[in-house]
């Protein structure tokens, strides 16, 4: 709803669009493949450049004892 929202109505979401790429005699296993490691790709980033704070944020709730 979001993307609709802020974007054109022929955007449309990974959810949607994965799931087109099964037809009745085939699978496009290719394209499933690239649009799941491009959408994998910014959370892995984020990561990367937040690791130091995600490591600190969970050692100081960590229970002593």
């Amino acid at each position: 709803m979001f993307a609709l929202i802020l974007t054109r109505r022929t955007v449309r979401t990974l959810t949607i669009i994965v799931p087109s790429m099964v037809g009745g005699h085939e699978i496009l296993w290719g394209e499933i493949a690239a649009i799941g490691t491009v959408a994998i790709i910014p959370g892995i980033l984020l990561a990367l450049l937040l690791q130091r704070y995600l490591v600190r944020g969970l050692t100081l709730g960590a229970v002593k004892g």
